[in-house]
Parts: structure tokens; C-alpha cells; sequence
């Protein structure tokens, strides 16, 4: 742009008055000039518009009036003129516009901008709040760059024969401004005016001569009519009056079928969001009507325009349209399956057929004919010709299904109840042959009381069974883990006494008693009181032995009453012969916390942190109430540190879970900490609940490896979310441990569960896994599971040289009211008196001092890289804390290389419906909850290319500027997990730091 034309420009743009516009005009409130920030938002449309254009040669208008958002614009550059919503109508505009080839802009109407061409053509523009502005602008641009007179287009509403006079250009021009065109134009009618006044005097001469020579009095001459004021423009009509104004011209019903203007009109009504509008102009592009060119692009703009605004048949037309690829539309059966839910969700008859039909072809969905008959009798019953056809072969097939199918499979307590009929002759005869086989059918659907009958048939050898002591225990073992009281009983005698082929095994026994015991079972409470007495498989307790004869003797049990009367007799000749022995009593301690202080660390041992993960129900708490049970009754260094699982359940929720109709579900990461002869463990359960997924992101974040707990026989359609979580919290390495309780291993099958929990962990990094097997409830398998853990953890690098770093991965208050920090140390070294900063949820770092160190329950004066610790702070209160923080070293600005941040860019991948993720898409300025490192906040996603992507669909990757809530501290490439309505949805990494 040459710098003359730059400054003509430049002054017109500002030199505009507001008194140059008409009356009601709106000015653009401000301008902005090239190197300004602002105009980065327009380096897009430049590339589009003006491709060789250097941003020094640009001018840009932009009005902010429009709550702000600054989308009604101008850009006059040596390529053209491009006018108002350069984005939103990138499309429709015709751009770039020469100078030369424009001759003039004007207002067609109240609301449009009309582009005159001089080969006759007309564009109408997006309506702008500062259009006469606009007129006024390049209208005194042009006639300054071509020194053109700008002739004034023929007014709409003239009559039949009147001239077009040209309007005078609205407001006063600077005299030098003029062009010789419009000086002449002045002169010549200026001469016009001048020779009509001669004639109207030459006429008064007449009439006065004519009165002097007595012809009577002149008339007054006729006064020249007043021009009629210039009509106000008539207010813009709301979108419903233009789309009632398009129907009446659509179909004639005040006049005459003009669909050209129908056209017009639909398209004022849509403009202002009118779905309906919308569609019918979609309509009319695709068949052409109202002058309109048949454009396959325009059909799918202004559908999808009806199909946001709401429209059910919009919504419908468009899943059509990706669903078979019609009107120039790729197929995408996500989009089409989107739009078919949102008019189902109106209630559209049409979008419930078609949607059923995908349902029935398993097309874009997984096929599901329950969910395609249910969508086909919705539409049925709004009159759907199809759909009726559609129910009627469904029922048609169902009426022959029913006459060919056999009769149901009767459930276990069915199995069970003819099985007991037959046995005793209930209903007839005794017929032990059929009762074991119905007590086999009972059993092998998990029927305990029946299963416990079947083990009792065997060893009897009844009903034309075999006597089989290995069916005997097969059977009693099935009875016993499906929970039945008398079958646990039975199944710890054989083990207790070595009898129906079973070897002797105490351990086995009193598990299998103590399961018997705790429902209430007399004959249990007596065997294991025996064992208590006499120190057999357990060690010798004669008041525990007395405890559990006294419960089976309320319940009747005669050998127990006789028990309870032997020790009372015995206690009763003690009494007699012993002295009464004097209450010992002891001094209290002066220093009672001195007395009860925990034992010091031993920091020759290694810290190894375990993430233990899986589905719901698949036996982590119990996992962890047997590995304390192995290392209390192994490692005497642990102490009695032996919890059931009980004692594990209430400790969580005291710590923050709830029961709910006798499930438990965990809220937070639960710790337990064990150690042997030369290591200690911090074992992690993490949350299994989706709504609580986040909570155990942040927990296991920094373990060292993690146990995945599965069983063969537990379904759950999204365990790959479980890989997932371990992978975006950097645990390097994975140990998948197989639950055999309550279902004895089946080799085959059991094969098929093993190797498809390596292809989901291989899909996520994890290779070459080595499996752990056993059974928490036993206890078996828990040496096997140590052994791997110890093998695939390498030793850590403690980097003492480097400045402090801990995260802050859980917050409790002590009981004498102090802050306690809980989490990983990455790298440093902290001793108790050291001074400490905590980063993070805040501009400024809050400075406390490190009083108390401990890992586990023990004491330590030291603590680096690798330790999972717990640090009682002073200087703090325990609501300044949160977790995500991070401890450093005091005068240290940051971590590493992270910044305290509340802006980043990231590259991101969102989960599928299959994989456990969204199923709808998300839009621009969409914020759910995130997961960074160990950090929690939400997010809002601003997308980097909106115009040509407006959302994100399930499957897809993208990249964004993340805009968090709370200042974290953030690094490159650090691992990011996105989460909303208790779904993990999307992953990726970090990209970019502010």
C-alpha cells in the first residue's frame, strides 16, 4: 500500500463525525493499528483474504460493542475490502473486493449492506450495528483512490415513471474534497434554478401588466409544494416476523407465491438464529427454489445452523446426511449418531426410526435390537408408517422365537427346591438319583446350602454317586466360599483332622472356622474353641478358648455346655485354694508422650512405594489385610501389624468413606505401611469408584510399581482405565496379580482372562509383565507377590545434591491441632528443624518449618529422594495446605523446570465410548476437572483452530491452551488426565509453559 493511499485512508477513517452519519447511526467505538496485540486475531482471515499482504499494510476497524467480543470488523488492505464478521462468514463473502472493482456500498435496506458492482452484480453482507458508518467510510475511499464520482443507486419504493434522483452523500464534505464531477453537477443545476426563477418573473410581469389594464386582481402565485420529510426507517422485524413474513411469500397467502422473497426473508430469519428459518433455507439451496442455486455446502451450513438451534427435523436431516453421505457430506457415523440423539431427545419421529435402524445393523453403534425395538414403537406411536412395519416383524419374530424356544433354565434356588423334594419325597416318591442332579444343577450356579448337600450325597454315596472323597471336597469347598456357615465348618474339620482325603493344614482350618464363626455357627464356635484351648494352629488361649464356648452353649450346643461347666468348676477350686491376689499397680509416667514415642526408622532399609489398583470387588482391601498377615507372622521388624480387613474398612472411612447398602466405597487412597528384615513398603489402594478415579491419580502418583488386581470372573467393561491412571501417574512398571478366591482356577479360561490383561497392559507401554496367582483369602501367594515386587523395582538414586523437591500428596491436621504434610520426595534431603517453602494455589509461597519427620509409623531424622513420608509442619495452618503443593527448599523459585502457572498449551487424546470415555462431544470454552502430576483443578480448553474445528468428538486428538483455575506449578511434557461426571475422558501431555 503506497503510504499516500495509507494516509488518505488512515485520515477518512478518523476524520468521520458522528454528525456525518444519518440520524440513528452507529460509529465503531474503536480502532486499532497495524502492531497492535489486538490484531492477532486477525491472522487468520489475512491468510484467507489478503494472502500477500504484509501487516504493515493493513488497516483494521473493530467495533467492541457486541458484549465485547469484537467480532463486527473492517479491513481495508492493497488486496481489497473485506466487511464485517471476517471469521463467521468466511464462506459467504465474496473477498477480496478491489478498490476498482467497487463503485458503491449503501444501506438496501434496515438491516442489510448491499455491495453494488459495476457489471451489475449485487452481494448482500452480513449486517453490521455500524453499517452506515461503513457507506459513508468507502464511499469517500474510493471516490479519494479512483477520484470516481460515486453515482447513488435508484431508490426501492419509487412509482412508475418518477426519476431516480441521486441522494446527496449523507453529512458535510471538506470543500477541497470535491471532485470536478460533482462541481459541475452543482453548476448545472444551479443554471437550472436561475432560468426557472427568469420564467417565474417574466410570468409575475405578465400578471401585473394584465391587472393594470383592469383585468382583475393577480392571483397570488401557487406556492411550490414542501418536500415531504424523508420517512423513518422502519424498525427491523424480530426473527419470527421475518420467518411468518417468508411464509406467507413461500405459499401466497396474502398475494401471490414469490419465493425469490420468501428466500430473502428465510434468510433475515435464520440470521437472527431461527432454526426454522434455517431449515426451510437449507430446503431451498436444495432444491434450487427462490432464484436460489442448488449448493450442496450452503444446504449443509444452514442446517447444521437449524440443527444448533434446536430444530428436531434439522437435527434429523443432518444425521441423514452424515449417516449416507447425501448433500456433499463425508460419512461420519459419530456425527450422524449425535444428531439422531439430539431430535430423539425431542421426541422426532423420523430421527427414532433411523436411529433404530442403527441400532438393528449394529451401524455407528453397537448393535442392540432390545434398544432398536424400543426407538421403533416410539416412533410407531406417533404414526411412523415404517416404524409400525418395523414392530410388527419384530413381534412376528419373537412370536416364532418363543414357539421354538426351550424351556428357561431354572434358577439355583429352583434347582434347589425341587432337588430337596425329590430327596425327601415331598411331592411324591424319594428319588435321590434325580435330587443329586438337581442338587448339581443348584450347585454349579452357585447355590451353597445345595452345593453342601451334593458334597454330603458323595461321601455318602447316594443317589447313584460314587463314594469320592475328592468330589466331597470339591463340593464342600465350593459351599464354603459361596458363604455357607455349615459347609466352612465341615471344610476346616477335614483340614483340622486330615479326614476325606484332605491333609492335615491348621492354617487352612482356622481360617475356614474363623469364617464360619463370624456367622454365628455353634459347631465352629466349639472347634475353634477347642483349638484355642489345647494351642493347636493357634496359640494357646484359654480365655479365648472359654469366650467361644460360652456362644456355642447359648445356642444350645451340649458339648460346649458341658466345656462351659468343666472351666467353671476349675475356676471355682482355684478360688478356694488361691490367695486373693493384690491389684499391681503402677505408677504412672511423668512424660506419658515420652513413653508411647515410636521407634526410630532404620535408614539402611529402601522405601518402595506399591499402587494397588483394579475393579471393583475384585479383593485389594482383603489383598492387603493378608499381606499384613504375612509380614507381622514373618518379619518380626514389622511388629503386629496384622489388620483385617475390618480394621482396614474402618480406618477408611475414617479417613474419608462411606458404606452404601453394605458396599464400601472408597473415597481417598488409603496407606498402609509394612516392612521386612531390609525393606519397607507403603502399599496404596486406590479408589475403584469412577466418581473417585481422580482422588487415586493423585494417591498413587510417584509409586514405584503397581499391582493389578483382577479375578477371571469379574466383568468390567472399562478395566483399561486402570493402565491408563497408572501411565499418566509415571509408574514405570506393572504386576498383574490374579484373584483365584472364590472360584477354583480354571486353566483354559483362566489362560484366555491372563492374556487379555497382558494386550490391555500392552497397550498402554507395559510389556513383558510377569503374573502373580494366589488367593487373599488363603493367604496363598503372598511370598510370590513380595519376590516379584522386590525383582522389578530397581534400586532408587538418592540425589541428595540437589535442592528439596516433595510433593504434597495428602493433608491431615494432628491431634494437637498442627499441619501434616504427607507425600513423595523427588529429590533433596529434609531433616526435622529445617525451614521449607510450599508452592502452588497461590501467588506467593507460604514458609513453614519441618518439626517431625516419619515414614510409616516410625521416626526419622532424615528423609530424601525415593521416601514416602509424613512431615509435621509449624508456621502453617493445615487450611493453607492442599494437596497438588509442592515443598521446596527455602529462596528456591521453582521446581526444577515447572513454573507456577495458570495457562498452558497441550496436546490431547480423547477416550472413546469403548474405552470407557465420552460419549458426546465437547465444545470450545468446554471445562472439566484435571489431573496434573498430583495436582487438582479444573480447566477451561480453548481451542487453537474453533473456526475450522468448533468441537471435539470422542476418538479424536486436538491441541489447546488450557486456562486453570488455580496457579500450579506445571512442566513440559508432564502428563495430564481430564475427568467430568465421574468419567476419565481424555490424556495427553503438556506442551508449552506461560
Amino acid at each position: 500500500m503506497a503510504e499516500k493511499d495509507r494516509a488518505i485512508i488512515e485520515k477518512i477513517l478518523y476524520s468521520i463525525k458522528k454528525s456525518d452519519l444519518p440520524k440513528g447511526a452507529s460509529m465503531p467505538s474503536r480502532f486499532f493499528k497495524p502492531g497492535e496485540d489486538k490484531a492477532k486475531y486477525f491472522t487468520k482471515a489475512i491468510k484467507h483474504y489478503a494472502p500477500n499482504a504484509r501487516m504493515d499494510e493493513i488497516i483494521f476497524v473493530e467495533d467492541f460493542s457486541l458484549n465485547g467480543k469484537g467480532k463486527n470488523s473492517l479491513m481495508f488492505t492493497t488486496e481489497g475490502f473485506a466487511s464485517d464478521d471476517i471469521h463467521k462468514n468466511a464462506k459467504r463473502i465474496s473477498c477480496p473486493i478491489k478498490y476498482t472493482d467497487l463503485t458503491h456500498i449503501s444501506r438496501k435496506d434496515s438491516i442489510y449492506i448491499t455491495l453494488h458492482y459495476r457489471n451489475g452484480q449485487e452481494i448482500t453482507v452480513y449486517p453490521g450495528i455500524f453499517r452506515d458508518y461503513i457507506r459513508v467510510a468507502v464511499n469517500r475511499i474510493i471516490e479519494a483512490l479512483t477520484g470516481e464520482a460515486i453515482p447513488q443507486p435508484e431508490t426501492e419504493n419509487r412509482s412508475a415513471g418518477e426519476s431516480a434522483a441521486p441522494k446527496a452523500a449523507p453529512g458535510p464534505r471538506p470543500e477541497a474534497e470535491l471532485q470536478s464531477g460533482e462541481a459541475q453537477a452543482l453548476l448545472e443545476k444551479l443554471a437550472q434554478q436561475q432560468a426557472e426563477m427568469e420564467k417565474l418573473k417574466a410570468q409575475l410581469a405578465a400578471l401585473q401588466s394584465q391587472s393594470a389594464s383592469g383585468a382583475g386582481p393577480i392571483p397570488e402565485p401557487e406556492s411550490a409544494p414542501e418536500p415531504e420529510p424523508e420517512p423513518e426507517p422502519e424498525p427491523e422485524p424480530t426473527a419470527e416476523e421475518a420467518f411468518s413474513k417468508a411464509l406467507d411469500l413461500y405459499f401466497g397467502k396474502t398475494g401471490a407465491e414469490d419465493k425469490t422473497q420468501a428466500a430473502r426473508w428465510f434468510a433475515r430469519a435464520a440470521e437472527q438464529g431461527h432454526g426454522k428459518a434455517a431449515f426451510d433455507l437449507a430446503v431451498m439451496y436444495a432444491n434450487g427454489e427462490g432464484g436460489l442455486p442448488k449448493d450442496e455446502e450452503q444446504y449443509l451450513f444452514w442446517m447444521e445452523k437449524s440443527a444448533q438451534a434446536g430444530d428436531a427435523s434439522a437435527q434429523n436431516s443432518l444425521a441423514v446426511a452424515y449417516d449416507l453421505g447425501r448433500h456433499g457430506a463425508s460419512v461420519d457415523k459419530e456425527k450422524a449418531i449425535y444428531w439422531y440423539e439430539q431430535a430423539v431427545a425431542q421426541s422426532n419421529a423420523a430421527a427414532q426410526f433411523n436411529l433404530g435402524l442403527s441400532y438393528q445393523n449394529g451401524d455407528g453403534v453397537t448393535q442392540d435390537r432390545d434398544k432398536a425395538l424400543e426407538l421403533f414403537r416410539k416412533a410407531a406411536e406417533q404414526g411412523h408408517e415404517d416404524a409400525k412395519k418395523k414392530v410388527e416383524e419384530y413381534e412376528a419374530q419373537a412370536a416364532e422365537a418363543a414357539k421354538a424356544a426351550p424351556e428357561p433354565e431354572p434358577t439355583a434356588a429352583e434347582a434347589f427346591s425341587r432337588a430337596r423334594s425329590f430327596y425327601f419325597g415331598e411331592n411324591g416318591p424319594e428319588d435321590k438319583t434325580q435330587a443329586a442332579r438337581w442338587f448339581a444343577r443348584a450347585a454349579e450356579q452357585g447355590h451353597g446350602e445345595a452345593a453342601f448337600d451334593l458334597a454330603v450325597m458323595h461321601i455318602k454315596g447316594e443317589g447313584g454317586l460314587a463314594e469320592d472323597e475328592g468330589q466331597y471336597l470339591f463340593w464342600m469347598e465350593k459351599s464354603a466360599r459361596a458363604g455357607y456357615a455349615s459347609a466352612q465348618n465341615s471344610l476346616a474339620v477335614a483340614y483340622d483332622l486330615g479326614e476325606h482325603g484332605a491333609s492335615v493344614d491348621k492354617e487352612k482350618a482356622i481360617h475356614w472356622y474363623e469364617q464360619a464363626v463370624a456367622q454365628g455357627n455353634a459347631n465352629a464356635q466349639f472347634n475353634l474353641g477347642l483349638s484355642y484351648q489345647d494351642g493347636d494352629g493357634v496359640p494357646q488361649d484359654r480365655d479365648k478358648a472359654l469366650e467361644l464356648f460360652r456362644k456355642a452353649a447359648e445356642q444350645g450346643h451340649e458339648k460346649a455346655k458341658k466345656k462351659v461347666e468343666e472351666y467353671e468348676a476349675r475356676a471355682a477350686e482355684a478360688a478356694k485354694v488361691a490367695p486373693a491376689p493384690k491389684p499391681e499397680t503402677k505408677p504412672a509416667p511423668k512424660h506419658p508422650e515420652k513413653a508411647a514415642a515410636p521407634r526410630a526408622y532404620d535408614r539402611r532399609k529402601n522405601n518402595i512405594m506399591v499402587a494397588v489398583f483394579g475393579s471393583p470387588g475384585v479383593g485389594k482391601t482383603t489383598l492387603l489385610s493378608a499381606l499384613s498377615r504375612y509380614f507381622s507372622e514373618q518379619f518380626p521388624d514389622c511388629g503386629n501389624c496384622f489388620k483385617t480387613r475390618e480394621e482396614i474398612i474402618a480406618e477408611q472411612i475414617k479417613g474419608g468413606s462411606q458404606r452404601d447398602q453394605e458396599m464400601e466405597i472408597q473415597h481417598e487412597a488409603y496407606f498402609l505401611d509394612l516392612e521386612d528384615n531390609d525393606m519397607h513398603y507403603t502399599f496404596v489402594e486406590v479408589p475403584s469408584d469412577a466418581q473417585y478415579f481422580k482422588n487415586g491419580l493423585v494417591g498413587m502418583y510417584g509409586a514405584d510399581v503397581g499391582l493389578f488386581v483382577y479375578s477371571p470372573y469379574n466383568e468390567d467393561p472399562i478395566m483399561s482405565v486402570f493402565p491408563r491412571m497408572a501411565l499418566s501417574a509415571d509408574i514405570p512398571s506393572i504386576i498383574p496379580f490374579r484373584n483365584d478366591f472364590p472360584v477354583e482356577p480354571d486353566g483354559n479360561f483362566d489362560k484366555l482372562v491372563e492374556d487379555y490383561i497382558t494386550s490391555i497392559l500392552s497397550d498402554y507401554d507395559y510389556h513383558d509383565v510377569e503374573h502373580a496367582y494366589g488367593s487373599p483369602v488363603t493367604g496363598d501367594g503372598m511370598r510370590e507377590i513380595i519376590d516379584l515386587i522386590r525383582s522389578t523395582v530397581q534400586p532408587k538414586e538418592v540425589s541428595l545434591d540437589r535442592p528439596l523437591v516433595m510433593a504434597v500428596q495428602r493433608v491431615r491436621r494432628t491431634e494437637s491441632g498442627e499441619a501434616l504434610a504427607m507425600g513423595m520426595v523427588f529429590a533433596g534431603e529434609l531433616r526435622p528443624g529445617d525451614p521449607v517453602w510450599i508452592y502452588g494455589y497461590r501467588a506467593e509461597p507460604l514458609e513453614a518449618v519441618a518439626e517431625e519427620i516419619r515414614i510409616g509409623d516410625k521416626i526419622t531424622d532424615q528423609a530424601f529422594s525415593g521416601d514416602h513420608v509424613s512431615v509435621r509442619l509449624t508456621g502453617v495452618r493445615k487450611e493453607d495446605l492442599r494437596v497438588g503443593q509442592m515443598m521446596v527448599a527455602p529462596g528456591r523459585t521453582m521446581p526444577g523446570s515447572g513454573k507456577l502457572t495458570r495457562r498452558l498449551s497441550a496436546s490431547v487424546h480423547v477416550f472413546t465410548r469403548e474405552e470407557g470415555g465420552r460419549h458426546t462431544p465437547f465444545f470450545n470454552g468446554y471445562t472439566p476437572h484435571m489431573i496434573l502430576g498430583h495436582a487438582k483443578t479444573a480447566a477451561t480448553i480453548r481451542l487453537l483452530n474453533v473456526d475450522e474445528v468448533p468441537f471435539i468428538t470422542p476418538g479424536s486428538s486436538f491441541s489447546a491452551e488450557l486456562e486453570l483455575e488455580k496457579p500450579v506449578i506445571v512442566k513440559p511434557w508432564m502428563r495430564i488426565t481430564m475427568w467430568d461426571n465421574g468419567t476419565l475422558f481424555a490424556a495427553g501431555q503438556v506442551t508449552d509453559v506461560e
